[in-house]
């Protein structure tokens, strides 16, 4: 089985589980979360000197 089909198939069967989407958004979540924190670190820094 080519690699581009079984990563098809696994989308697929991704997108109908609804557990699955969930875990994936709460990834999305954290990830978008921890990238505002690095980001306001980051300002507070440079405004602070």
């Amino acid at each position: 089985m080519r690699l581009d089909d079984l990563i098809a198939q696994n989308r697929d069967e991704l997108l109908n589980d609804p557990e699955a989407l969930t875990k994936i958004e709460d990834k999305m979540d954290e990830r978008t979360m921890k990238k505002n924190v690095s980001q306001k670190s980051k300002s507070l820094r440079t405004n602070h000197y």
